[in-house]
């Protein structure tokens, strides 16, 4: 089975605004304590998957993420296109975990106890028009006007947990 981890893995880790990441991904220490929101408008997803998808109007919701499978990908995901069904709406995340102190936007679920903080939540995958259930997350960490690839990224999880697609996203 093929896996993209890699470099992925440390894009996620970097995506969950802990300060000593925060900091060491150029993001100041001023931005940490106070993050602009994502903008409104188009984003780019690439890495795992090429597509894109929306943040609407005052930063409410993720919706319209569609993107083709990257050659990459792992074996288990197929191969085609993949949709997340609806709008997901997008939290502002902010606590202590055992990592430090993190602050961040994000769409999933806010647990500071858990690894990553970000916890993904359930929705519909449609993958070549077949629906399957799975789990989706984003964070956003980069600044405002400066979301870099190291900044911001999630993942997409279907095939009973057997198919993890991670990508970055960028503002368009």
């Amino acid at each position: 089975m093929k896996r993209t981890h890699g470099a992925a893995c440390v894009l996620v880790v970097a995506a969950l605004g802990l300060a000593p990441v925060a900091a060491s991904a150029g993001v100041s220490a001023e931005h940490a304590k106070h993050p602009a929101p994502p903008e409104s408008g188009k984003w780019r997803v690439t890495g795992g998957l090429t597509g894109s998808m929306r943040v609407t109007h005052q930063h409410a919701a993720v919706s319209h993420l569609k993107a083709r499978i990257a050659p990459t990908a792992e074996t288990a995901c197929g191969t085609g296109t993949v949709t997340v069904v609806g709008k997901h709406k997008i939290i502002h995340a902010k606590g202590d975990s055992e990592f430090g102190t993190y602050n961040l936007w994000a769409v999933g679920k806010n647990e500071p106890d858990a690894d990553p903080v970000i916890q993904p939540e359930k929705v519909t995958v449609i993958q070549n028009g077949h629906h399957r259930k799975g789990t989706f997350y984003i964070s956003f960490a980069g600044a405002k006007g400066h979301t870099k690839a190291a900044d911001s990224g999630g993942a997409i999880d279907y095939h009973g947990g057997n198919c993890e697609l991670q990508f970055e996203v960028h503002k368009s």
